[in-house]
């Protein structure tokens, strides 16, 4: 049976369609310098709505190229409109809410057995002039396509500022596959009427249910450039390619445990997100390479699911299974209560690339004015103050240091990341505290004149020290790429 319910949101959320903010002009704006441009500016979201996993939508409305502060589209409002989108996006909606740019709306055009998928429903020429009252009714069926059922209405009135707002109602859908279901398409239709003009609109929008098949290898190179803009995707299929992919893995050395900080945030936070995955990696784990079935043993410990039987593992695998668990026990870092090494901004950039959410990218910020021997830490990757690893304070001040080298690196580095990118343009006008964007605006400066120290010469000065990660090993972190951030403009 096909599950549905009505998910009644507290309030109205809506966006305003303005041109596009830049980083420079965001700190130019509070009296900052304005020195620099964000690298990947001219790559900056500007389409209401992308493709996913396959699938592709337009959300109503668009800022034309003389849009005004309140986000006026140039083109002419032909009334009231209504757009149904089936998503995998955050439902905390920080994709639609913290961004200065039009948001990517992200459709999920298929779904398999257990996969859980948000429809929401976008609105435009709900009014016809400003700060003008509105009242609508919605009413909402969904199911088979052929075989809809009504699941009820409901109004909602308020006012807008303006009549070019996309408006997304406090009416949402989430749909859940389940063993019984039929395959086929799945559709959530919306009837959305005006109280006070009498207008009257109908939309739809519809996901296929399929069976699920193994989707074709991938190699690393591939599979890097697939995590770093997982978040402008959300692919279950492209998930399962990255981890499955022979060159992954957990392990690497240095004393985080064992593993990478990285690696292990994402796949984390991805399988957690898409656990429908789950049962498929299980079924999987017999035919598996060495490799992978590693992978997997190491997955389920961190994601605290059934461990496999014995008599499914070689010796060295009931180790590893035990090993991991443990390790899975251990591990209590928190960096939203404290950043304290380097590896600390790694969970922070794997949460972010996993699940596109605004918290994660914003904590990050804060290692740029965290209390710190950054001076120490230089000193020692100059080559001027030798330290001895078995100096716990002096180990102590370096990896303090470390911290904001380590931040300012992976900020420029991810702010290709187009989502990023527009989280730190909205941040830089309406959340950073005076000292942060100072710290901003000088990290830019100093980008600009190549002063920024990479973290790989920080690995080399604490080979040897028991550090976390900086999240600049390309072979398995999720949070890089090719980085040049002192070349960015």
């Amino acid at each position: 049976v096909l599950r549905t319910f009505m998910n009644f949101m507290e309030r109205f959320i809506y966006v305003l369609l303005a041109a596009s903010l830049i980083l420079n002009s965001a700190l130019a704006e509070d009296g900052l310098p304005k020195n620099a441009e964000a690298p990947g500016l001219a790559d900056a979201p500007s389409a209401a709505a992308s493709a996913g996993d396959g699938g592709t939508s337009s959300a109503p409305g668009g800022a034309g190229k003389d849009a005004s502060a309140r986000g006026a589209p140039e083109r002419k409002l032909k009334g009231l409109s209504a757009t149904v989108i089936p998503t995998r996006q955050d439902p905390s909606m920080d994709w639609w809410i913290r961004v200065p740019t039009p948001p990517s709306v992200i459709m999920a055009s298929k779904g398999w057995l257990g996969d859980k998928i948000c429809f929401y429903i976008f609105l435009t020429g709900i009014t016809k002039s400003e700060n003008e009252d509105y009242e609508l009714k919605i009413s909402v069926k969904a199911g088979k396509e052929g075989a809809l059922k009504d699941l009820g209405e409901k109004t909602v009135n308020g006012k807008l500022a303006s009549p070019a707002m996309v408006t997304i109602p406090p009416v949402s859908l989430e749909m859940i596959f389940e063993e019984g279901d039929e395959f086929g398409t799945y559709v959530m239709e919306v009837d959305v009427q005006n109280l006070k003009t009498g207008e009257r609109v109908k939309s739809a929008g519809s996901c296929k249910y399929e069976k699920w098949t193994t989707p074709a290898p991938i190699d690393s190179k591939k599979a890097r450039e697939i995590i770093f803009n997982f978040n402008s995707d959300f692919s279950p299929e492209k998930l399962y390619q990255c981890f499955m992919q022979e060159e992954n893995t957990f392990k690497q050395k240095g004393p985080w445990y064992g593993i990478n900080p990285a690696t292990y945030s994402f796949y984390k936070h991805a399988f957690t997100k898409n656990k429908f995955l789950l049962p498929i990696l299980r079924a999987d784990f017999k035919k598996g390479t060495p490799r992978q079935r590693e992978n997997i043993i190491m997955l389920f410990a961190f994601l605290g699911e059934k461990p496999f039987e014995i008599d499914a593992l070689s010796p060295d695998e009931v180790v590893l299974q035990t090993q991991a668990r443990k390790i899975a026990e251990k591990i209590k870092d928190d960096p939203y209560k404290e950043i304290k090494q380097p590896g600390d901004l790694d969970l922070l950039w794997g949460e972010f690339f996993a699940l596109g959410t605004y918290k994660p990218a914003r904590r990050v910020v804060d290692a740029l004015t965290g209390k710190s021997d950054r001076g120490f830490a230089e000193d020692v990757l100059n080559g001027k103050v030798k330290v001895d690893p078995k100096d716990d304070e002096a180990m102590r001040r370096l990896f303090q240091g470390l911290i904001p080298i380590s931040a300012e690196w992976s900020i420029l580095t991810n702010l290709r990341n187009k989502l990023f990118l527009a989280y730190m343009s909205w941040a830089l006008k309406n959340d950073l505290p005076v000292e942060s964007k100072a710290a901003f605006s000088n990290m830019l400066r100093r980008a600009k004149e190549g002063k920024i120290i990479s973290p790989s010469g920080a690995k080399r000065a604490a080979k040897k020290a028991k550090s976390g990660g900086t999240g600049a090993d390309k072979a398995s972190s999720p949070q890089t790429g090719e980085a040049n951030p002192a070349g960015a403009k």
